[in-house]
């Protein structure tokens, strides 16, 4: 499969501390890639540094769909087409689906300047049947929600505009406070946007869960790459060892 991400060299130190040291990684289009390592890793700053919180030090590079990417940018993130869902979702509890959708893509308007809720509550609905959650009622605050439920529309809100050019999702620990079966609701709708060529960048503990969902997995030790390989040809054990 062609790759969608390649990240090069990328290292970020700070005060006392290499977080990242010379971390290289390929994210397929289309695939679920997962990121394992022990707390310290590299991982949490791996994920801030392609969400612009952090500045990555000089000299690492990265291109996304052939084209260059400027690493440390959320903006030049958003528009190169990456998605983030992290483990707080972001969204306003006492809000419906539609209005934390609206709140974080834009909200639908008439012709008249107005807001259009009637279109709004559609592109929430549509959305989320897209993932295969058609038992939410988008009008109900989400905090009402399950948590599969609250999942998915911080997905959809992420991947409103997938068709328009999003090519990666970054999911963060996404299952961290999901019962078993709302983790297989997760898992259901991964797979379907797989099947749309969104690639998937899955950042978990639950090595369970990698075996399951993930394609390939790369390894984070002490801010380096151990290895990338392929989930099928590795087991429990033998991740493990590498993580450690």
């Amino acid at each position: 499969m062609s790759k969608l991400l390649i990240v090069r060299d990328l290292s970020k130190t700070f005060p006392g501390q290499v977080a990242l040291d010379h971390f290289d990684v390929e994210i397929a289009a289309g695939t679920t890639h997962a990121l394992v390592g022990q707390n310290g890793s590299g991982k949490s700053t791996f994920i801030k540094i392609l969400a612009g919180y952090h500045q990555p030090d000089p000299g690492g590079t990265a291109t996304i769909a052939g084209e260059a990417l400027r690493l440390g940018d959320g903006r030049a993130a958003q528009e190169a087409g990456i998605r983030f869902v992290h483990q707080d979702l972001g969204l306003v509890d006492v809000l419906s689906s539609v209005e934390n959708i609206s709140m974080g893509v834009g909200y639908s308007t008439t012709r008249w300047g107005r807001i259009d809720w009637k279109a709004d509550t559609a592109r929430a609905a549509a959305a989320l049947a897209g993932l295969g959650f058609t038992d939410i009622d988008v009008t109900a605050p989400v905090g009402t929600l399950a948590p599969a439920q609250k999942t998915a529309v911080a997905i959809a809100r992420a991947l409103h505009d997938w068709e328009a050019g999003a090519h990666l999702l970054v999911l963060d620990e996404p299952t961290a406070s999901l019962p078993g079966a709302d983790v297989e609701r997760l898992f259901t709708a991964i797979r379907r946007l797989k099947e749309r060529g969104v690639a998937i960048l899955y950042v978990s503990h639950h090595l369970d869960e990698v075996f399951e969902i993930g394609d390939e997995v790369s390894v984070l030790r002490d801010g380096q790459r151990v290895t990338t390989v392929d989930t099928a040809s590795v087991d429990h054990e033998a991740l493990i060892e590498l993580m450690i």
